[in-house]
């Protein structure tokens, strides 16, 4: 388990994640790793959003960049933010150190 420190999301909407989230990960015997990560946003006058991220990272071939690919759900309340709890998001990654990036694609 690893501990969701905070950052920083930008985009269609931007705001802070907050520390206190965490990155449960599996490894399979093949070496791929099974993510789960929740945590919450904090978008200030907006209000708050829980995130989940499930997915997969795997190393591909020698100097490619790994898999690392996911599935991001929304927990908004109600209101203008809403719409996020009834659709769907898929994520691609990296990681440089200790620092994760996403982006997340609505699928429309």
């Amino acid at each position: 388990m690893i501990p969701i420190l905070g950052g920083r999301a930008q985009g269609r909407f931007s705001g802070t994640i907050l520390p206190g989230g965490s990155d449960l990960q599996g490894v399979r015997e093949d070496g791929t790793i099974e993510l789960l990560a929740r945590y919450a946003l904090d978008l200030g006058e907006a209000g708050r959003l829980l995130l989940e991220n499930t997915g997969l990272r795997r190393a591909t071939g020698e100097g490619e960049a790994p898999y690392f690919r996911g599935r991001m759900r929304f927990e908004a309340p109600a209101g203008p933010l809403a719409w996020l709890n009834d659709a769907l998001f898929l994520t691609s990654g990296y990681r440089d150190g200790a620092l994760v990036q996403l982006e997340v694609f609505e699928v429309l």
